[in-house]
C-alpha cells in the first residue's frame, strides 16, 4: 500500500521506519523547498534519520495512485490539487 502525506516530512520518516513491510510513504507540500531541519533534528532524536528525505511539490504527484492520502494542515488542504485516484 502507498500512503501519501500532504506537509509533514516526519510523517513520512515515521511510517517508512516503522511500517514499511506493509507501507510505502511519501510526502510531499505546497511548494518544494527543503527538509525542514527541525523536523530532521527531532526525528534524529528518535533514531530515524530522514535527513535524505526530497522535498517534494504535491503538484508533481498528481496522476500517482496512492491508497490514502492525508492533509496534516489547512494550508495544504486548501494549495494542493485535489487528488481523485485511490480505492
Amino acid at each position: 500500500m502507498h500512503a501519501q502525506f500532504l506537509a509533514v516530512q516526519m510523517a513520512e520518516g515515521l511510517v517508512n521506519q516503522f511500517h514499511s513491510n506493509r507501507w510505502e510513504a511519501s510526502s510531499a507540500g505546497t511548494s518544494a523547498t527543503k527538509v525542514n531541519p527541525y523536523a530532521i533534528r527531532v526525528m534524529k532524536e528518535i533514531g530515524i534519520d530522514i535527513s535524505k528525505q526530497i522535498s517534494k511539490d504535491a503538484n508533481k504527484m498528481f496522476g500517482k495512485h496512492f491508497d490514502i492520502i492525508a492533509t496534516m494542515c489547512s494550508e495544504a488542504e486548501d494549495e494542493c490539487p485535489f487528488f481523485i485516484e485511490g480505492e
